[in-house]
């Protein structure tokens, strides 16, 4: 579970990152976010939290606010590029 919850921090991180950039000029010294950190900003319009995983482990305990997906949402199957490559869009 505390694997998981450093993976929703880190996806969390490079989500934030990303939307806010433009309106910070400061820049993050790193993209892993700490838990408090999640905590002060959990209620933020622009984070967006999402479960890589297992649906059973989502549906039983999440962090408020986070969406499920699957593993093959964000990457390609095996053979088709880089595992962990984003699919193409259509």
């Amino acid at each position: 579970m505390k694997k998981k919850i450093l993976l929703f921090t880190a996806l969390a991180a490079m989500l934030v990152t990303a939307t806010t950039s433009l309106a910070q000029t400061k820049v993050r010294n790193s993209m892993i976010i700490t838990t408090d950190w999640l905590a002060k900003h959990l209620n933020d319009d622009g984070l967006v939290l999402l479960q890589v995983g297992d649906k059973k482990e989502f549906d039983a305990a999440h962090i408020k606010g986070a969406q499920y997906i699957q593993t093959s949402d964000i990457s390609t199957p095996r053979g088709s590029g880089l595992i962990l490559e984003l699919p193409p869009v259509h």
